[in-house]
């Protein structure tokens, strides 16, 4: 059953998210996202899912609320910048994967990315699902300024982003 399974998913092409939050220290984290989808449609409820072994992870967990960026089709340096590289130990030796973007505050002061679309959330609930928790979104506010684009997938992403952390 796992390689069948393994396969399928890795067949199918879910589309790719960066999600960003503030740290306890009120510095923007981020990263690449491919476990998301909606989960309700009355009232709008959106889940992503955050890896454990992610920097992003212990802010995510104390965050109040998150934005969603969607990533449309050649994003491809995004997607390394947010999958590949990590914030992990900075100062010391981390990447600051915000240098050079514009970013400014959204819903309960999560940093959005300009230029993307995008939605902040209030956390719902988080849900422990194994090596990734849940968070659950009530989204609040958002732009969508290259919706038409078609969306950055995983399919996408394969060969071009090195993850920073194992799957």
């Amino acid at each position: 059953m796992s390689g069948s399974f393994h396969a399928l998913m890795g067949s199918v092409d879910p589309p790719m998210y960066v999600v960003t939050a503030r740290g306890a220290d009120g510095e923007p984290v981020g990263c690449l996202v491919g476990f998301a989808t909606q989960v309700s449609i009355r009232p709008p409820r959106f889940a992503v899912l955050v890896s454990r072994l992610n920097h992003t992870f212990g802010p995510a967990m104390a965050a109040e609320h998150l934005v969603v960026h969607v990533l449309r089709k050649g994003d491809d340096d995004l997607a390394r910048r947010f999958g590949g590289e990590t914030a992990d130990d900075l100062p010391d030796g981390g990447v600051d994967k915000f240098v050079g973007l514009a970013v400014r505050d959204g819903p309960g002061g999560a940093p959005v990315i300009d230029g993307l679309d995008w939605f902040g959330g209030r956390v719902f609930g988080r849900y422990d699902c194994g090596d990734h928790v849940a968070v659950v979104l009530d989204p609040e506010g958002g732009e969508a300024p290259r919706a038409a684009l078609p969306a950055y997938g995983l399919q996408d992403a394969f060969g071009v982003v090195d993850p920073g952390h194992p799957a």
